[in-house]
Parts: C-alpha cells; structure tokens; sequence
C-alpha cells in the first residue's frame, strides 16, 4: 500500500491526475468535520480524537491507491479498449477521501479544543485577589470608563492580607490574559460622571505589577448579541479581569517602561500606538472616546486617598479655554464635534482600534449597512492588495535602467501579485491581525499561489480551497457570521464571473487620411473612452447588487435586521472609503517614523477627516429615512436556510425559469411573524 509523495518529489502524470480527483471531495469533508466538531456538546478525551485521526489516515492511503491505480489502468490503451475500469471505482474512492477528511478535520479541531480547554482559568482563583507581574502585549483601547489591555503574565502570586502567597504548581494562570483599569464613566461629550482612580497612559510593552481579579470568560446569550466568550476563545484567551485599586489593595508599580521599538518584541503594538495617539493628538481637540495624557514612568497615588476636590482631572472634558472650537460661542459644537469624531474614524481604519469610533457614527454605520467599512475589513485589505500589486507591478516595468532587467529575470505581473500579497499582510499585521484580515490574507495567498504556479481552478474548487486553508488556521471562524457573510459573498462574486472584453476593429480607423474615418475613429475613441470609465462603475453596481440580494436572507438570520439603504449606501461608501480616505490616512501615517517628517504629512490626516466628515453627512441622511431598515422576528432556522438558497438561485448565472424559482423561498424569510 502505498503513501501519498513527498511535496519534493516531482508528480507524474498518473499521480496528478489522482490529486485532482481528491481534491474536491478532500476540501468538502475537511468543511464538514469542522462544522460537525463544532456542534459537540462536550469534548471526548484526547484518544478518542487519536483512533479518529488514524481511520482517516488509513481511509486516505486506500483512497489515495484506489485512485492511483485506477489512474495507471486507464492509461494503459488495453485496459481502456476492454473496458476494464469500472464506472463505479472513482466514486467509491473519492467517497472514501470525503470520508478521511471528515475524520482528520474533526479529530484536528477537537484535540485543538481540549488544548485550549486546558488553559482555562481553574475555578478556585476564579474571583481571588492576584498579585501578577508582566508586560502590556497589545495596543491598550480606550472604554467609556477606563482602559483595556492584553496583559501576558510573568508571574503571579496570591494576595493575602497578611502578604503574597505562591499559587500551588496544580494551579495556574493563563499566560494571556484580558485585562481593565477603570477609570471613569463619561457621556458623549466626554464629560467626567463619575470620577475613579485614574489610569495611567498605559503603553504597550511597559512592565506592571499591580492586583488584580480574575474570572472565567462568560458572555451572554442573547438573540443576535456579540458572542464575547466565542470572540476571546478564538483569540485564545481564557480569562479576563480588572485592576485592582482599593485602599487594601497596593499602588500599581510600574516596573520597567516599554523599550524602544526596534529592540522590543511588542514592536508593532508599539508602532500602532504610537500612530493612533499621533491621529488623535492632531485633532482639533482630544477625542473623547481616547483621552490623551502625558505618560507616566513613576507609580502613582491613588486618587481614592485624596478629597475628591483634589482628585484628578485629566480625563475631564477639554476645557473651553484649550478648544477654539469650544471657547467660540458662535461656532456649532455639533460641527466641532463630528470632526473629531471623523479623526477616530481615520485612527481606526489605520491601526483597527475601533474603540475610536464613537458611538453614534457607529448607529448611522449598522443602519446604512456600511460597518464592515470602519473595520479593517476583508475588502478593505482586498482593494489595497490590488492597488499595491498595480503599483508594484508598475515600479517593475517602468524603473529607469533596471526595468527592463528585471522584467527579464521576472515578469512584472508575477512581481506585482508576490509584491501586493506582502504589503497587504503587512497592512493587515499593523492594523491588528485580526481574524477577518487573517481570512482575507489566507485567501488572497490561496489565489496568488495558484496564479504564480500558472494554476487555474475552477472558481468552486478555489473557494473550497480557500474556506478549507482559513478554517484550518482557526476553526472556530466557523461559527462567526462574518465568515459566512464574507465567503458567501466571495462565492457568489466567483460564480458570477466576469465577461471577457471585446475588441473591436473598423476600416474606417485604417484610412486616416478620410475625414469620414478620422470622424469616426475620434467618435469611437470617445466612445471607448467613455466604457473604459463606465463599464467599472457599471460592474460595481450590478456586484454590488448581486451581493447585496444574495446576502439578505444570511442578514436577517444571523442579526433580525437588515439595511435598505444598503445597496446605494455601500455604492457611495466603498470607493471613496477605499480609494481616498484609507490613502490618505496610510500616507499620513508615514510621517510618525520620523518626527520632522510628522509637520509635512498630517495635513493629509485632515483630509482624511474631512473625507470622513462629508461620508458621513451623506450617511447621516440615509439612516434619517423612515423606511432606512427592516428588522424581522428570527424566522425558523428551516425557513431561513431555504430563504438563503433562494437568494442564491436569484443571483446565479442560471436560467431566468430557474432563478424565479427562488422567490417563493425567498418571501416566507422576509414576510415571517411569529
């Protein structure tokens, strides 16, 4: 019985077309053991998942040989001529890869959930006073009333009143954990309600020691809610907790500031932190949702031991006398206020804070169904990897001297998509790696492969492969309904294609010394000029369309509400918010590396918030309309699943008698009431 090859080793003819027939049927049970782990109620032990992953080894070495074979006789002409091969034998063979991929991805993800499971927070230091010490190993957000950070621990010790305690070796804090220093509570203008403690300007990489309290991660389990406990179990945290700052409790010490960036490990975090704080201090006036104070090296007194007369007061509002805006009595604050707003808009699309939008931009977002912009979203890192691999690409071909030697050693296409791919997983590093940039990233290296390769799949097997490689990387991608929403839509885009471009010719343009033809031949210059700059506005349209129908049923399954806005809303938000507002804010990020450089580049951070200030009176209107969106009880999950398959059968390129067909299941999704 023989193994698959090594990835060395070079495929004969026989042994590729045997990849080829598994590959399908592999990427399909690869997608449906995944689903199906997930929907365990509780995990098996780990030997169980051991006996799964060794049938599926075994099922895929007699598929891999079942096939090969077959692929062997079929080459022969004796065999061929016999009819030799049954009909049956590929059917059975690749049904027994489906079947070994099932096994493989479930036994995978599910040794993968009892690792994680075994680094949960254990139930006896759940809500006990810890002393830990460690570093900041994320980019601290700014909250309504105080300040979250991922903290990773060094050490930890229990706090007793009578001094520090060892944790016994059975017992151990997770090396990550989800952390909150409470500050205040503010409105929406940032006044101070309710004065605590004040943090600190938390910086990542900066070492702490202070108290703490811990608790396992638990969300809640409403209708449509945001699943916190599946968002920190995907990103690998088990815990969660706060600072503690009572008058039993000892200063916070800050025990090391955070390194220069080169030399330090947190060295993008840092990098982020630095851009973000650098977009907000260049705002008109502090933004409210992310204060900015001078940073502290030194432990500080905790406010809770003076008057509250002498408390501090440096996450109060701006005072009048510091904000032009404020102190002129004439000028509108509402003006003033969506301005700085619109700098946090620019600071979230650069480094993927969101916690700099505010609230209310964010109501006027979900209502026109163009949130997915404000993140750094899958399409976001899409478009810039295209402009990226365009301006490479260019760089390559047109550099004085050197382009043409390069073109030789490389094709410039090639170049341009290797170059892209870089520079769009960067942008996707800095701004967060978050789990929707990681999916777009996978898929976009998935595609760039294959083109480089000289390999061309059809679009279902591409998109297979791209849903197997992002759910192999993290499975739990899963159960989030932006994975549906964004592959669902990338489905129905490749299904959709798009059709080749015609040229044409004249006898007319032959002749150029005829009046008649040069008429002609500038007419239909004008004319071709005029489908040049048409035909995309025209392709984003009706894509935007398809997409906009196709994803309506899975909108009204996975929130109870959908945008009707949101076709003309995304028309005007998704070139200007790619094309003009996320260069202008990445150009004047530029600047920060070097201070000098800072004066020149910032006006284009005004841009930017200009950009977004005017986006966002246009939005603001759409959401005034009364019929902006339609919110729906959540239909029977029978019912929503036929609705989803009928805004499929709409949108595909089928025949008019069966995309019809899809109305009826499409109506009883909309029209449901309890």
């Amino acid at each position: 019985m023989s193994s698959p090859p090594a990835a060395s080793a070079p495929l004969s003819q026989a042994e590729s077309s045997t990849l080829a027939r598994l590959l399908t049927p592999l990427l399909l049970g690869w997608l449906i053991g995944i689903a199906a782990q997930l929907q365990q109620a509780q995990l098996w032990p780990m030997v169980s998942y051991g006996l799964l992953a060794a049938s599926g080894l075994a099922l895929l070495t007699a598929a891999w040989s079942s096939l090969r074979s077959i692929a062997r006789a079929a080459s022969q002409p004796s065999v061929r001529s016999s009819g030799g091969i049954r009909t049956d034998q590929p059917f059975f063979a690749s049904l027994l890869a489906l079947l070994a991929a099932v096994l493989l991805a479930y036994a995978s993800t599910g040794w993968r959930a009892l690792q994680l499971q075994a680094q949960a927070l254990p139930a006896t230091l759940e809500g006990r006073d810890l002393t830990l010490t460690g570093h900041i190993a994320a980019m601290p957000q700014r909250t309504d009333n105080g300040t979250r950070f991922l903290f990773e621990v060094e050490s930890a010790q229990l706090f007793e009143p009578g001094g520090a305690a060892p944790i016994p070796k059975a017992l151990q804090v997770p090396e990550q954990l989800m952390l909150t220093w409470y500050g205040a509570w503010r409105d929406d203008n940032g006044a101070l309600l309710e004065p605590f403690i004040q943090a600190p300007e938390l910086r990542a990489g900066e070492r702490w020691r202070f108290n703490t309290r811990l608790r396992a991660v638990h969300g809640a389990r409403n209708p449509q809610g945001f699943d916190y406990e599946l968002w920190m179990w995907e990103q690998g945290l088990h815990a969660s907790g706060y600072v503690r700052t009572t008058r039993r409790d000892p200063v916070p010490s800050l025990m090391s500031p955070a390194p220069t960036w080169w030399a330090s490990p947190y060295r993008v975090e840092q990098a982020r932190q630095a851009v973000r704080d650098a977009i907000v201090r260049h705002a008109p006036a502090s933004t409210p949702v992310l204060p900015i104070r001078p940073a502290t090296v030194s432990a500080r007194t905790p406010a809770e031991f003076e008057p509250p007369s002498a408390r501090p007061t440096e996450m109060a509002a701006p005072a009048a006398a510091s904000d032009p805006a404020l102190a002129d009595p004439g000028q509108d604050r509402v003006d003033a206020m969506n301005l700085r707003n619109a700098y946090g808009v620019v600071a979230a699309l650069v480094t993927g804070d969101q916690q700099a939008i505010a609230r209310a931009d964010w109501d006027v977002f979900r209502a026109t169904g163009v949130a997915h912009l404000m993140s750094i979203s899958g399409l976001h890192i899409t478009l810039f990897a295209w402009l990226a691999a365009g301006l490479v690409g260019a760089l390559w071909r047109y550099t004085p001297v050197l382009g043409p030697r390069l073109c030789l050693r490389w094709p410039a296409t090639q170049a341009g998509l290797l170059g892209g791919l870089l520079l769009a997983t960067a942008y996707a590093v800095f701004s967060g790696w978050g789990v929707p940039a990681q999916r777009t990233v996978l898929m976009l290296a998935v595609v760039t492969l294959l083109r480089l390769s000289g390999q061309r799949w059809p679009w279902p097997v591409l998109w297979l492969a791209a849903a197997a490689v992002v759910l192999a990387v993290s499975p739990w991608a899963c159960l989030q309904a932006g994975f549906w929403l964004s592959f669902v839509a990338v489905g129905v885009l490749f299904a959709q294609g798009r059709p080749e471009d015609v040229t044409r010719t004249d006898t007319d343009d032959a002749d150029p010394s005829s009046s008649r033809g040069l008429n002609r031949s500038l007419g239909r210059r004008l004319t071709r000029w005029g489908r040049r700059w048409l035909r995309p506005l025209g392709r984003l349209l009706r894509e935007q369309g398809i997409v906009t129908l196709a994803l309506a049923p899975l909108t009204l399954l996975f929130f109870g509400q959908m945008s009707l806005v949101s076709l003309l809303a995304n028309l005007v938000a998704i070139p200007w918010v790619t094309l003009v507002v996320t260069p202008l804010a990445l150009l004047g990020s530029l600047g920060v590396v070097a201070e000098p450089l800072l004066a020149y580049s910032a006006p284009l951070w005004d841009a930017a918030a200009w950009a977004v200030q005017a986006l966002n009176t246009v939005l603001a209107s759409m959401a005034a309309l009364p019929l902006a969106t339609y919110s729906v009880p959540q239909a029977p999950l029978w019912m929503a699943w036929a609705g989803v398959a009928g805004g499929l059968l709409l949108v595909l390129r089928l025949p008019w008698s069966l995309r019809l067909a899809g109305l009826p299941l499409l109506l009883p999704v909309l029209l449901w009431q309890p």
